[in-house]
C-alpha cells in the first residue's frame, strides 16, 4: 500500500477488544482514580460504577494528574498496545512501528476535550502513521462518537489555532456538511491516516464517553 493511500485510509474493526479486556481496562482506572484519592482498591467494577465515581472526584485538584496517568495503564500496555501493534503491521507492511502517543478520551456534554474536525499530521513528526481510536462501550447518535469526512481530501490541509489551541481546519462550517457521525459498538476501533478530516461528534445524551485513542509510525 502506497504512502498515499495510507493517509486517506480509514478501517473499521468490531470486536477489536473484547468484553473482558474492556472490563480489565476498566477496573484498572477505577482503581488508578482510588489511588489517587486514597480509596481501597476494589476487584470488580462497571461502566456504571466507574462513572460514579469519576463524577464524584473529577473536579478534585489531583484530577489532571490522575487523567494524565491514564497512559500508563497497565493494561493499555500489555492489552491493548500489543493487538495495535499486530495489526498496524500488516496494515503498514513493516515490523519497525513505534508507539507515538497512547492515552484516554473522556468527553461529556460541553466537555472542553471535544475535538473540532481536524487531521492528524500537524505536530506529528513520523512520515508515515496510523490514528486507532478504540470505543469502551457501545457509542450511540449524540453520545460523543466521531464525524469522519464523507470524502476525504488527500493531501495537508491549512490548520488555525482554535480557542482551546487545539489545531484545527478552516471553515468549521462548512466541514461539519461534509462529515458524518459515526456511531460505535463496544470494543470497535477505527483506524484513521493522517490525512483524514475528523473530529468529536456532538456529545447531547448520555453518560461519559470512554475512549482509547493510540497513534503508531514507522
Amino acid at each position: 500500500m502506497s504512502d498515499s493511500d495510507l493517509n486517506k485510509k480509514i478501517l473499521f474493526k468490531k470486536n477489536f477488544l473484547s468484553k473482558s479486556s474492556i472490563n480489565s481496562i476498566l477496573l484498572e482506572i477505577h482503581n488508578l482514580i482510588l489511588l489517587k484519592n486514597n480509596k481501597q482498591q476494589i476487584k470488580k467494577t462497571n461502566l456504571d460504577n466507574l462513572n460514579i465515581y469519576y463524577k464524584a472526584v473529577k473536579k478534585n485538584k489531583n484530577w489532571p494528574d490522575i487523567y494524565d496517568n491514564f497512559k500508563n495503564l497497565k493494561t493499555i500496555n500489555k492489552i491493548l498496545i500489543p493487538k495495535i501493534l499486530t495489526y498496524s503491521k500488516k496494515i503498514l507492511k513493516k515490523k519497525n512501528v513505534k508507539v507515538i502517543t497512547k492515552g484516554l478520551r473522556i468527553i461529556e456534554k460541553s466537555s472542553s476535550r471535544s475535538y473540532p474536525i481536524h487531521q492528524e499530521y500537524p505536530g506529528i513528526k513520523f512520515k508515515t502513521f496510523l490514528v486507532f481510536w478504540i470505543a469502551l462501550h457501545k457509542i450511540k447518535k449524540l453520545q460523543g462518537g466521531l464525524l469522519i469526512a464523507k470524502k476525504v481530501i488527500n493531501k495537508p490541509l491549512p490548520h488555525k489555532f482554535g480557542k482551546r489551541k487545539y489545531c484545527i481546519l478552516k471553515n468549521q462550517k462548512t466541514w461539519k456538511k461534509k462529515v458524518y457521525e459515526k456511531t460505535f459498538s463496544s470494543g470497535e476501533a477505527i483506524t484513521l491516516g493522517k490525512y483524514v478530516q475528523h473530529g468529536t461528534a456532538p456529545k447531547k445524551i448520555g453518560s461519559p464517553r470512554w475512549a482509547c485513542i493510540v497513534r503508531v509510525g514507522i
